[in-house]
């Protein structure tokens, strides 16, 4: 009885290690596999992402000059976004004499008045003016 029992536990042991190395030549093949499958990584590709002090230094120069550009990107645009307004004042001013001198030349006396009481004669440029005291003279 005592063989038996021996036997079995022997045959037991052999089959556990049997597995173990089935597994263990899966396991080395599998790697291999994987291995070959991974693309190939060139030496060149490694030293240009290897960050080194002189990149960082680099790259940390090139991030302030170009956020220095962006400041002065955005001062510009805000001059040029406040010109663009006073340009469209301007233009809404002359609009405006233009609808006067129109109602003038209609012979629209007081149309035209009504549209020159809109303006503010202190903040109208120096050809404003002059149309606006042409209209205005004539109306009377």
């Amino acid at each position: 009885m005592a063989d038996k029992k021996d036997n079995s536990l022997f045959l037991y042991t052999a089959l556990i290690f049997i597995v173990a190395i089935v597994l263990i030549i899966l396991a080395f093949f599998g790697q291999t596999r994987i291995n070959k499958a991974e693309p190939a990584v060139s030496p060149e590709a490694t030293e240009a992402a290897a960050a080194t002090p002189d990149t960082l230094q680099g790259i940390a120069k090139s991030a302030s000059e170009l956020s220095s550009e962006n400041l002065e990107l955005l001062n510009e645009n805000r001059e040029l976004n406040k010109r663009l307004n006073e340009t469209k004042t301007e233009l809404e001013t002359y609009q405006k004499l233009l609808d006067a001198y129109d109602c003038y030349s209609r012979n629209d006396k007081d149309g035209a008045r009504f549209l020159l009481n809109e303006f503010d004669y202190n903040s109208l440029t120096s050809q404003c003016k002059t149309l606006y005291d042409f209209i205005n003279t004539n109306i009377q």
